[in-house]
């Protein structure tokens, strides 16, 4: 494991003055062994993983004024992820590429769904110990099957997560996701999506 262990001893020595008619001597007290201090895991480098999300969220149809909204189905995703994370002390900086599979239906029709996410996601983060607690941002992409027309809806999305390393370079996480994504179909006339998601990742780093 990327890990650095500094340990300080510090002795705290207590001097009592005495004065007996001889010149001051000094006593000093049984010294005490102080902190122990640990600087955080490196993350700096490449890495791969995998997720397993829970998808949901609301697609919205707005047609000259006229609104209408139909909740999307929870779906159980599968994807992969790969990035390169830079660490200056505690602070970690990065960027992420995922790509996410699973068909996020119309609760009241199956002929339009969601069937793949993209995202691209710039990452800031804080090391503790073996964790990485991170805020994410950056832009998705969404295919959309309409009625077997294929359309491709962009936007952008935001979130936050967790990464534990659990064994020397491999890491366990948690991550939320929102994404905001749509696509100008005609004059007044827009297609898109609201998408959540909560993935458990598994990843190496390198």
């Amino acid at each position: 494991m990327k890990q650095l262990f500094t340990t300080t001893a510090l002795a705290a020595f207590f001097v009592t003055p005495a004065f007996a008619g001889s010149p001051s001597a000094f006593v000093i007290e049984d010294p005490a062994v102080v902190a122990i201090t640990s600087e955080a895991t490196d993350w700096s480098g490449p890495y791969i993983g995998a997720t397993v999300s829970l998808g949901s969220g609301t697609y919205i149809y707005d047609s000259s004024g006229k609104m209408r909204i139909e909740d999307l189905l929870d779906t159980t995703q599968f994807g992969a992820f790969a990035g390169y994370s830079f660490q200056r002390g505690n602070l970690v900086f990065g960027v992420e590429a995922a790509y996410t599979t699973g068909r996020m239906e119309w609760d009241s029709d199956t002929y339009y769904a969601y069937d793949w996410i993209a995202d691209l996601k710039g990452r800031v983060g804080y090391a503790m110990g073996d964790a990485l607690i991170y805020a994410v941002a950056g832009g998705s992409w969404a295919g959309y099957d309409y009625d077997t027309h294929p359309e491709t809806h962009s936007g952008f999305n935001y979130g936050v997560g967790v990464d534990f390393h659990v064994t020397d370079g491999m890491f366990v996480g948690l991550e939320y996701l929102q994404r905001d994504v749509s696509l100008e179909v005609g004059q007044n006339t827009t297609r898109g999506g609201n998408i959540q998601s909560i993935s458990a990742r598994v990843g190496l780093s390198f």
